[in-house]
């Protein structure tokens, strides 16, 4: 599983003028630094493919579109795609974001994950379907949670 907001924080303790919008005299220069990550992203995600590992994605990838083009270059390199969608109550997250220690360094658009969770990603969001991946797994219980990490190094263990 690719993590992409780990690349994020190295971009912005690195590079963090790629992320003020001040620093961007058009619509298009602040356009071609967000390209410029998504580049960086899509060449990490091809040598992932060349690994044994098993491709998987998260909520963290919210727009259908986006996944297909991952899934689409992944099955090019004969892979197949897992989708995990985490479908947990509002409550539920808002909870564990309330005792989350994680950083907020990876965050672009949003002052903090309640933010992101409420006002960007709930807005913008496209639930996962069963049809988009290979194997596709709802977490929507503990109990599924448990079961879906089985399958996950069941999968893991056969790719090695």
């Amino acid at each position: 599983m690719l993590d992409f907001d780990i690349l994020v924080e190295f971009f912005k303790t690195t590079y963090p003028w790629l992320y003020d919008i001040k620093n961007f005299e058009t619509p298009e220069d602040a356009y071609n630094a967000h390209y410029l990550s998504l580049k960086v992203r899509t060449t990490i995600f091809k040598q992932a493919l060349k690994t044994d590992l098993p491709i998987i994605f998260t909520n963290a990838n919210t727009l259908k579109k986006l996944r297909k083009k991952f899934c689409d270059l992944s099955h090019k390199e004969g892979k197949k795609n897992i989708i995990i969608y985490f479908n947990r109550p509002e409550k539920v997250l808002l909870e564990r974001i309330e005792k989350s220690k994680r950083s907020k360094i990876c965050l672009t658009r949003s002052t903090d994950f309640q933010d992101l969770l409420l006002n960007r990603q709930s807005k913008i969001f496209e639930i996962p379907k069963p049809k988009e991946a290979d194997i596709f797994l709802e977490i929507d219980s503990d109990t599924s949670w448990k079961e879906a990490q089985k399958i996950i190094l069941q999968l893991i263990n056969n790719s090695k």
